[in-house]
């Protein structure tokens, strides 16, 4: 059946809508992604068996804090590049270099809750340790931000740079 059809007598009845439009499917699932979905790899998504050698580094508690305070942050639960995007601008102490992240890095709320993601230092030595593509999803979000270094810092320097300017005005 086509999408014209279904909105037919509707206000988007005079729009140009393609025949099938594309859907993003992926960003769709991560926003009403279950929290508990967030624990899973591959190979433990409910289809498949469990995997022995997945690597849980955060408990279902943690996990859910800091799928929160991304969901906080993104409006839905970000993509691994949009994490790294995230890191790289955290490691530049520029918002600029976050790409589509860069609105957390420039939002002084976003940014007062990143330091609630951030691994704890036994969690980011054991991130640092560990095989990446054997990590749960919850654990490779939070990977891009376990290698910057002195990120609390940075954060605090970013934090300075977007209230700066609210103080002198």
């Amino acid at each position: 059946q086509s999408l014209k059809k279904d909105v037919s007598g509707t206000i988007f009845d005079s729009t140009d809508l393609p025949e099938d439009p594309e859907l993003n499917l992926a960003g769709l699932k991560s926003l009403f992604a279950e929290d508990d979905e967030l624990g899973q790899t591959k190979a433990t998504s409910k289809k498949a068996k469990p995997n022995d050698g997945e690597i849980c580094i955060f408990d279902s508690q943690r996990m859910q804090n800091i799928a929160i305070v991304l969901r906080g942050l993104f409006g839905q639960i970000p993509a691994v590049h949009d994490m790294e995007d995230l890191a790289a601008g955290i490691e530049a102490v520029d918002s600029s270099c976050a790409g589509n992240s860069a609105v957390c890095l420039r939002d002084i709320e976003k940014l007062g809750v990143v330091p609630a993601a951030l691994p704890q230092p036994e969690e980011q030595r054991a991130l640092a340790e560990a095989d990446a593509t054997r990590l749960r999803l919850i654990e490779r979000l939070v990977l891009p931000l376990a290698i910057v270094p002195f990120v609390e810092t940075k954060l605090r320097a970013l934090h300075l740079s977007v209230h700066a300017p609210h103080v002198h005005s």
